[in-house]
């Protein structure tokens, strides 16, 4: 078949324009592929995992201006199983532009055994944003563990606080999980706080004056003062409490106790103000009598006996001192009186007669009924007949029944003190306007309040009124005395004595 003419020209311009349609396309191509590529810049960062722990392409991503709107791809598959650093081949898109560069990765070994203290702060939720990565991760490849992501790591066996103990810590993400065994160990000791004091002194110090507050994470075992202070030295001392918990973690904590200086003196016990004793007699003055300081600390004492000759009659002053640790003493003088007769024959004789006297169940009113009725109506008053000493006295009424007033006075005394009712000596005041003495005695029978007892006999006031009168009575018997020339005969100094029944 012949071509017509159109159809060989319409042949010839594509014999003639096709090369450069190819080149052309050609050209277009590379532009186009040149234009994708030109002016991407991008910025990545690396990524940590734990082995096992698979990553995503779009966390190298790096989140700056540049890389908004990029997309990133793996090439193939990533291997998460082999700990160290790693690269892998990455496709980033941003719109119709792409290239292919390389991301670095690493791959982190968790700790089998971890060890952590007491009260570290490992999570407040089931996520465990809180945990230093150096805690579970064993890094021997310089792995920059702050860009561990741990919001991907679930923290799924236990949540809040960990005691004492191993725990068994499962961490997951994904399909995927490992274990790490966490010892909670307790190595701090606990914490006290301590105040200064100032106390008596004397005082030992306690846990309650000086301990604040005391605290730890496990129980406390123990708080005790280490050792006390000197606490009878005035002045500051320092005071160690050590405190501990169950762990055996302990600490020494320190105050200042001060103790005030001491300002009471010593005290006697069982001195007797005044000792009767024969003639002759050796005196042991030591005997039931001691000495204490402020704190009941028995000390020593010293008995100056002065000028005593128990050969010799007479009444003599005998001192007893006893001064303390911070030099306060004290003195007490008692008398001592050395008599004809012995004492202890006296009051022999005296309870053999109260023996007689007596029935069960009477009480001291009528006890000293008794007595006031025996001595009046068995001892006889001879004037001449007199002695000083009340148990010369007594011991003259007891054994030949006669005798003054000092007779009676002193007889009676014994009696009624052997009976255990209290009594007192009365004199007749030397201001009087009768030359004569006359002495009687004070009564407190059952507590009834003090009495006038005297008895000596007379012819003008009976028995009766003699007996247990008050003062408002003591003055009608003055009158009656003075009607007879007895004048002041119950007069005495008020001052010297105690209250007495009006």
């Amino acid at each position: 078949m012949t071509l017509n003419t159109s159809h060989k020209l319409f042949i010839e311009i594509i014999r003639t324009i096709f090369p450069a349609c190819i080149v052309l396309l050609v050209f277009v191509w590379m532009a186009t592929t040149i234009w994708r590529a030109s002016d991407f810049s991008y910025t990545l960062q690396p990524v940590v995992t734990v082995m096992g722990h698979n990553i995503n392409a779009q966390d190298f991503v790096a989140d700056t201006s540049n890389m908004a709107g990029v997309t990133a791809f793996f090439v193939g598959d990533v291997d998460v199983t082999a700990a160290g650093r790693h690269t892998t081949p990455l496709i980033l898109h941003r719109g119709e532009r792409s290239v292919q560069t390389e991301g670095v990765f690493y791959v982190a070994i968790p700790q089998p055994y971890i060890t952590v203290e007491l009260g570290s702060r490992l999570t407040n939720n089931r996520n465990l944003h809180d945990i230093d990565p150096t805690y579970i991760i064993i890094n021997h490849y310089n792995i920059p563990l702050h860009l561990l992501d741990f919001n991907h790591l679930i923290f799924s066996s236990y949540s809040g606080y960990m005691p004492v103990g191993e725990h068994q810590l499962i961490f997951t993400h994904n399909d995927s999980f490992f274990y790490t065994t966490m010892h909670v160990v307790d190595t701090t000791p606990p914490t006290a706080v301590l105040r200064d004091v100032t106390l008596p002194l004397g005082h030992e110090v306690t846990l309650d004056d000086i301990l604040v507050s005391v605290f730890d994470l496990s129980p406390i075992a123990v708080t005790e003062i280490v050792a006390q202070p000197d606490m009878f030295t005035p002045g500051a001392h320092n005071v160690a409490v050590r405190v501990a918990d169950i762990f055996g973690n302990e600490a020494i904590y320190t105050t200042t106790a001060t103790f005030l200086p001491n300002t009471v003196p010593p005290v006697f016990y069982g001195v007797r103000q005044y000792i009767h004793s024969a003639l002759g007699e050796p005196i042991l003055f030591r005997v039931g009598v001691y000495a204490s300081d402020a704190f009941n600390r028995p000390i020593h004492f010293d008995i100056d006996t002065g000028l005593l000759n128990i050969n010799e009659l007479g009444v003599y002053q005998i001192t007893f001192t006893a001064t303390d640790a911070w030099g306060l003493y004290t003195s007490q003088t008692i008398y001592v009186h050395i008599h004809n007769v012995d004492p202890v024959v006296v009051y022999a004789l005296a309870d053999d007669l109260l023996a007689q006297l007596f029935n069960d169940g009477m009480t001291q009113v009528q006890q000293a009924r008794v007595i006031h009725d025996w001595l009046t109506d068995h001892v006889t008053y001879a004037a001449a007949v007199g002695f000083d000493s009340v148990y010369e006295a007594a011991h003259q009424g007891l054994i030949h029944r006669r005798g003054n007033c000092f007779v009676f006075f002193g007889l009676a005394e014994v009696l009624l003190t052997r009976a255990g009712i209290p009594n007192m000596r009365v004199d007749r005041s030397p201001y009087s306007r009768n030359p004569a003495n006359h002495r009687w005695n004070l009564i407190n029978p059952d507590g009834l309040g003090w009495h006038h007892f005297d008895p000596t006999g007379n012819t003008i006031i009976s028995r009766n009124d003699r007996f247990m009168f008050t003062n408002s009575q003591l003055e009608i018997l003055n009158q009656r005395m003075a009607v007879y020339g007895a004048v002041d005969f119950y007069m005495f100094d008020a001052t010297l004595l105690p209250e007495i029944v009006q």
